[in-house]
């Protein structure tokens, strides 16, 4: 099933959805640690910084525009990916592989595409 939703493909629904959804996860997790433990942490790589929080400052966070915007459209796009999934499971497994690639910094399928590529024109 290939549909065309604003301009986008289905691919490219789901990259956006997948990435939103990390974003969603993240920001979710963060505030549900912070009404349990009332401390935000934060980390940065190998660094991470700790504040004491209070669930009014949690209701903040979750009301700061770009954060609802993030949490608004993952949630509008997750019965549609849903759906995609269902139609085309493989195309979804491979988005999220190739994003799971992309921030793990590992290339190699990209790199074996492009050798083979090269192979090709070689000959």
């Amino acid at each position: 099933m290939m549909s065309n939703l604003g301009g986008l493909s289905n691919e490219q629904i789901v990259f956006i959805y997948l990435r939103l959804k990390k974003y969603s996860d993240y920001v979710n997790e963060l505030v549900l640690d912070g009404y349990t433990t009332q401390k935000l942490v934060i980390g940065f790589g190998d660094m991470q910084t700790e504040t004491t929080i209070t669930d009014d400052d949690l209701d903040v966070i979750l009301n700061i525009p770009i954060v609802s915007m993030y949490m608004s459209i993952e949630k509008s796009l997750a019965p549609i990916v849903e759906i995609i999934k269902e139609s085309d499971p493989e195309m979804y497994e491979r988005i999220s592989e190739m994003i799971i690639e992309a921030e793990s910094g590992n290339f190699t399928d990209l790199e074996e595409d492009d050798e083979d590529g090269s192979e090709e024109d070689e000959s």
